[in-house]
């Protein structure tokens, strides 16, 4: 049996600008036709599946959410229901203007058939008479228009989805079969943001990850977007009844699920409170043996869960079974803790505050550990290329034979001076450190106010004081990356850090594919992972790279850090006997509360400079100034 949609929160209350009532009953009334039933009044004949959906949009219109992201499996109604809310907006309000739009033309022909049969179905007291309807738009008497785009399947320079008036309603099917994702800004532009009636709604089943995935993502991060996952359990046809001879071949009297099959099947219960049951468990079983025989496609078409929808195809660099298998191992690990680094114009007024992770440029998921060895790649914006417009590092802890992600800095509104800074700063709490720098453009401004911080402890140290110890453990506790030609037979080195021109580009990548596959390398980024799934490599370039619209930044970050350490560090570990294993994995335990280390680090640093300490100093400063009280700075490792 697929399970009940889920109840609308405060049903008695009214939504402002629209009627579910009323919208029922006009669903109630339509008339349209089916490929299991025929023609039905699809009000009294709606699918587990439209039930579910019509109660995530009521939810959602309920708390004021006035735009939606459906992530479906194929052939579950949703289109269909969404088509009769289009002609239903259409009809109810005067002079709306909104949008059906389209991956492709054939779309658009099946599409418009569909809204003429549905208006044709509709009893006459419903109707509103139509002044035109063609391929560019459906005109009615009222005024309403609904125009019909096409995306299109390829990549364009012409952003015409937002070439029109300002939309109160869009209806957007399939965007991730959109060629061109730079489309969907273009369109959103165009979308009224204070209309009480107005409505937007984005449905498309998964297509990799691609910009639709990064919608579902944004939608998930939003409090005006409200993502509605809707799949094959919710629908009521999915299953193999009882008694039947495919119930019997696929499940049987004394069936019971697989391990595979319990796990995933665990995972739709605590997400979506659903219980799958033995009809729904042949039913998949047969989908899998007889109809999409590869489980990759199937998973895409018919996911269990939003994690399973997203499947990594294509030509990407790193192959898709490595990307998903992080997707997967991600999903089960803790929140990290995130900060805000804010540098003022003076070294003084740097702040380490405790933030929400969309308000983050620091991520942490392990504080710095004793005995430990580190090493940290760092991108200035424009560095790598002309599109890179992120300031980016990540710091690694290193084995000999494993580099795993403890922590990530990303901003874009950032000088080189204050990059160079978070550098030193995270290079002196993860020590020791060895440190990989672009230096190609920006690069060199930054590893110059890097040389310039070494002259100030150098000054400290001839001045005195108090904290000059400390000052100087965190500058000798940064080592640089010196750079040697791969092939040279010898003698010392030529140079300070990485410039990434196309042989170098190509080795970092191969070195940081090669790791990363053969689980070297562990990242916990889920943001660098979505930039790993666009490199690829482009006709007419050697080198592998990010498409021009992508970001590529952390991906630069992490290359940097596998190839410092793979040259200069490992083999030093090695001899250490620094060996990664199963006992020496972080502890699932938290440590004792202590304050946090790149907070301390941060003021002892500028302690160390000679400034004088703040008259409070306890535990409960977060900031410089700051008043709340800090967390852990989360040991996973």
């Amino acid at each position: 049996m697929a399970p009940p949609p889920p109840a609308p929160r405060s049903v008695d209350e009214p939504i402002e600008g629209f009627d579910f009532a009323h919208f029922r009953e006009y669903l109630n009334a339509l008339r349209i036709s089916t490929k299991e039933e025929g023609f039905i009044r699809l009000g009294e004949h709606l699918m587990g599946t439209q039930k579910r959906w019509l109660a995530e949009v009521e939810e959602g219109m309920r708390r004021g959410i006035r735009e939606f992201v459906t992530l479906k499996a194929r052939q579950i109604g949703i289109s269909s229901i969404s088509l009769a809310m289009d002609l239903y907006f259409a009809s109810r309000y005067p002079g709306l203007s909104g949008a059906l739009v389209l991956h492709e033309d054939a779309a658009r022909a099946k599409f418009r058939s569909m809204l003429e049969t549905y208006y044709e179905g509709l009893p006459e007291d419903w109707q509103k008479g139509i002044v035109a309807h063609n391929v560019n738009q459906l005109v009615l008497e009222n005024g309403a228009t609904l125009e019909y785009k096409v995306a299109g399947l390829k990549q364009t320079s012409a952003k015409t989805l937002g070439r029109s008036s300002a939309l109160v309603f869009g209806h957007m099917t399939e965007p991730a079969f959109w060629g061109d994702g730079s489309q969907i800004a273009a369109l959103r532009a165009t979308f009224a943001e204070h209309n009480p009636v107005r409505f937007y709604h984005w449905e498309s089943t998964a297509n990799g990850f691609n910009h639709f995935q990064r919608l579902w993502q944004e939608a998930k991060a939003s409090t005006t977007i409200k993502p509605i996952f809707i799949s094959w359990w919710a629908n009521d046809y999915y299953l193999c009844k009882v008694g039947s001879p495919l119930y019997e071949r696929y499940w049987g009297k004394k069936g019971k699920p697989t391990a595979e099959e319990r796990d995933w099947a665990r995972e739709v219960k605590e997400l979506y409170a659903v219980d799958i049951d033995a009809e729904q468990f042949a039913w998949y079983r047969y989908m899998a043996a007889e109809k999409i025989t590869d489980e990759m496609e199937l998973l895409q078409e018919y996911p269990h869960t939003e994690n399973h929808a997203f499947i990594a195809t294509g030509s990407q660099f790193f192959t898709a079974q490595s990307l998903n298998d992080a997707y997967q191992r991600l999903i089960h690990e803790d929140r990290p803790d995130t900060y805000r680094i804010q540098i003022g114009r003076e070294f003084t007024e740097t702040q380490v505050i405790i933030v929400p992770q969309k308000q983050a440029n620091l991520t942490v998921w392990a504080e710095p550990q004793k005995s430990a060895c580190y090493v940290l790649g760092a991108d200035p914006a424009y560095g790598s290329t002309h599109t890179s417009d992120q300031f980016a590092l990540t710091v690694y802890r290193a084995w000999a034979n494993r580099i795993e992600q403890v922590a990530e800095f990303t901003s874009n509104s950032m000088s080189t001076f204050a990059f160079a800074w978070v550098i030193c700063y995270l290079a002196g709490a993860y020590e020791p450190c060895l440190v990989n720098l672009e230096i190609d453009g920006p690069g060199e401004a930054v590893l110059n106010e890097m040389q310039n911080l070494k002259k100030s402890a150098n000054i400290s140290q001839r001045l005195g004081g108090d904290n000059v110890k400390i000052l100087q453990s965190v500058v000798r506790a940064m080592s640089q990356y010196l750079y040697r030609r791969i092939d040279s037979l010898g003698g010392a080195p030529q140079a300070l850090h990485t410039q990434t021109n196309t042989r170098m580009k190509e080795r970092m990548f191969n070195a940081f594919k090669d790791c990363f596959e053969r689980g070297i390398l562990v990242p916990h980024s889920r943001a660098l992972i979505d930039e790993m799934q666009n490199i690829r490599r482009y006709d007419g370039d050697i080198q592998p790279a990010a498409d021009h619209s992508d970001q590529d930044d952390r991906c630069i970050a992490t290359a940097l850090a596998t190839l410092a350490w793979n040259d200069q560090l490992r083999t030093r570990l090695i001899g250490q006997g620094m060996i990664w294993t199963e006992a020496v994995a972080p502890s699932a335990q938290l440590p004792e509360y202590r304050e946090p280390v790149v907070n301390r680090m941060v003021r002892d640093y500028m302690y160390g400079l000679g400034l004088t300490r703040p008259v409070d100093t306890s535990k409960r400063q977060v900031s410089l100034g700051g008043k709340e009280p800090p967390r852990k700075f989360g040991l996973r490792g």
